[in-house]
């Protein structure tokens, strides 16, 4: 089973990979040639002790919950039962900018959620080859966004966009039973009985 640190790992890489031709696919789009939609450089896979000494622009995935859908289904395994079970997993994803105005602050919050949105929906799935057993359910995608505010030290505008997400998987749990391993054919012995 992967369990939710398995989700949150091919979620992370997914979005590491696609980030940088999202962002300039999105910069073409908007026309931003004066460096206002950074690239992203830090991903965290858990909340981070203070978002402005952690530098935005990050993105940021956190597990918030997770639920059984349907399980156990026996399987057979190398001669031993398994069980596969269908789960479902709730994650946040969180989106900061920062920037030298609200303005700027909040047009880049903006776009890099939809960027994130745009990532996780032209590839729903997490698997390779994708979709996989790990698919995005795009009914429970749900946004929202922060206030504005200033970094106390910086000075600077910090706003996010966070992203609820769920992702359904298919994860296998092996039978605690040794393997019986494979039979073959055994030669014959003949032997004289007395």
């Amino acid at each position: 089973m992967d369990g939710v640190e398995g989700v949150v790992a091919k979620l992370n890489a997914r979005l590491q990979a696609a980030m940088p031709g999202k962002l300039a696919e999105l910069r073409v789009r908007y026309g931003v040639v004066d460096g206002s939609l950074e690239d992203i450089t830090r991903y965290l896979t858990h909340e981070p002790d203070d978002v402005g000494i952690d530098k935005p622009p990050m993105i940021v995935i956190m597990e918030q919950e997770s639920d059984i859908m349907e399980g156990p289904a026996r399987q057979a395994m190398d001669g031993a039962g398994g069980s596969v079970y269908r789960w479902r997993y709730t994650l946040g994803i969180f989106a900061w900018a920062r920037g030298e105005d609200y303005d700027s602050t909040a047009t880049a919050r903006k776009r890099y959620g939809l960027a994130v949105r745009e990532i996780l929906l032209e590839r729903p799935g997490l698997g390779d080859p994708d979709p996989g057993t790990c698919v995005l359910d795009p009914k429970w995608i749900r946004e929202t966004y922060s206030s504005l505010a200033r970094d106390g030290v910086s000075r600077e505008v910090i706003a996010g966009t966070g992203l609820t997400v769920k992702y359904e998987t298919q994860e296998a749990l092996p039978s605690p039973l040794p393997s019986l391993g494979t039979v073959t054919t055994a030669p014959a012995t003949f032997g004289v009985l007395h």
